[in-house]
This record gives C-alpha cells, structure tokens and sequence, in this order.
C-alpha cells in the first residue's frame, strides 16, 4: 500500500465533504477518503479513511489530517454549528412556507380569474336586462298614454252625455 501526501489529492467532491487520497487504500480494498469529524470533542477535525468508515464495514485505515483543534474551539464550533443548522432548518421551514404560499397564489390566481369570467357574465346579463327594461319601459309608457287618453275620452263622453242630459232637460 503507497501513501502520499494527504495535500497532493487532486480531486474533491464538497457535497460529501470528501476527497480521496491518492494511492492509498484500506485494507478492505477501497481507496480512503478525507472527512471532516463532527464530534464534540473534534469539530471540523478533517481525518483520512476508509470510505466505509461510518457504515461499521471498514478495516481500519484512519488517520488524522488536522492537530486537534484548542479546547476554546471545541467549546465555539459546537455553538456555531448549532445555530448554523437552526439557520438551515429556519430556511428550509421557509422555502416550505414560500412553496405554499406560491401555489395559494396560483390557486387564487385562478379563482381571480373565474371571478373576473362571472363578474363579465353578470354585466352582460345586466345590460340585457336594461335593454329589456328599456323596452318594458316604453311598452308600458305607450300603455299608460293609452290607459291615460282612453280615461280622458270616456270622460268626455261623459260629459257629452251630461252636457246633453241638461240640454234636455231645459
């Protein structure tokens, strides 16, 4: 097994916060990696191993990349680390909230414009029904006048009767 200097890997894959080192293996046959401890007594402490090292499957390469870290900082990280991942979960809370509220806006969105359909179904119902009460409207002004003129000529004949009724009379 050749072991090089934990600096000369050239290759780094940050979303797993590790890297492999270059011609060095496990005893298992995998190609160790640099990973950073978490632990309270070692954070942000990068270390080499065997890819398999969390899983329990490894056989044993580890090695330390960084010195321990003071207890001042051992004390910090832990803080800091903490409120980072409140930070994170804070955000992931609203981006959640922000994905809700964005299909509520295309819900209402949608809702506004159905509203907007029935509001322009309701005017134009309006204005038919104006239309129509225009026409009911002079319908019944035409009726009243007759209504109106035909009181007007029975009182007439009434009075020509009446008229006549007392000319006979004398």
């Amino acid at each position: 097994m050749k072991k090089s200097s934990p600096s000369s890997s050239n290759s780094w894959n940050s979303r797993n916060n590790v890297a492999p080192m270059e011609d060095v293996y496990c005893q298992c046959g995998s190609k160790v990696v640099l990973k950073t401890s978490w632990i309270k007594n070692n954070p942000g402490r990068r270390f080499w191993a065997c890819p398999n090292y969390e899983k329990g499957e490894y056989y044993g390469y580890f090695e330390w990349l960084d010195d321990e870290v003071c207890s001042r900082a051992k004390h910090v990280i832990p803080g800091l680390l903490a409120k980072l991942n409140k930070r994170e979960d804070e955000m992931t809370q609203m981006k959640i909230k922000e994905s809700k509220l964005e299909a509520d806006l295309v819900m209402a969105s949608s809702r506004l414009e159905i509203m907007k359909q029935e509001v322009n179904h309701l005017k134009n119902e309006v204005n038919k029904l104006k239309k129509k009460n225009t026409k009911y409207r002079c319908v019944l002004n035409v009726f009243a006048f007759g209504l109106v003129f035909m009181l007007c000529l029975i009182v007439v004949i009434l009075l020509l009767y009446m008229v006549q009724d007392l000319l006979c009379i004398e």
